[in-house]
């Protein structure tokens, strides 16, 4: 292989690998920052319920726009896993860490989940349920709320789209910046 073209192909590998490094790490903030709006979101929710006795049939208190809105999908799981006021039309699903929240009576649990055949990010958190109001038993529940990824999904897909055309079209034009570079400093070799 001339030497000419062993120096184009080291130019654009090593501008690709600097360009595949900083594309990664842009998506990687990018991804943490929008997942971090949803969860924050979840969060401030989370706070405006917890530490209430909830009523059975009562609405969970909810935070204003400027906060994300009240989440999308809301439901409580009794102690018997029974599922109770759910809003959304969707069934979120009880899983282990649903089931944990409630032995346990406290602590929380943040993940991405499958449900109604959506991308969502929910949290599930320990709540105190009075089955008859006013003065009825008061039992074990988790409060499970979701919201869906299907924006944040979209964003990151363009992105990933757009990240790897910026790495084909660099290393083309570091190839042929390396290809010109190479001409110019072998020259003097190739007369000699």
């Amino acid at each position: 292989m001339p030497l000419r073209r062993r120096l184009s192909i080291i130019a654009a590998g090593t501008f690709g690998i600097a360009i595949l490094a900083a594309a990664v790490v842009r998506y990687l903030v990018v991804r943490n920052q929008l997942r971090g709006q949803v969860d924050a979101s979840l969060r401030a929710q989370m706070q405006a319920i917890e530490n209430r006795s909830l009523q059975l049939g009562e609405l969970l208190p909810t935070i204003s726009a400027s906060a994300g809105g009240p989440a999308q999908y809301q439901q409580v799981v009794l102690y018997n896993g029974r599922r109770v006021d759910k809003v959304g039309g969707v069934a979120l699903p009880i899983n282990s860490a649903t089931v944990d929240v409630i032995r346990q009576r406290h602590g929380q649990h943040l993940g991405d989940i499958e449900a109604g055949g959506s991308h969502l990010r929910e949290i599930t958190f320990y709540a105190q349920v009075i089955l008859d109001p006013p003065s009825g038993p008061v039992v074990p529940a988790a409060v499970q709320l979701a919201r869906p990824l299907s924006s944040v999904d979209s964003t990151l897909a363009n992105l990933r789209l757009i990240l790897l055309f910026v790495l084909i079209g660099g290393v083309f034009v570091a190839g042929m910046l390396g290809r010109i570079a190479s001409r110019r400093v072998l020259k003097p070799l190739k007369e000699v």
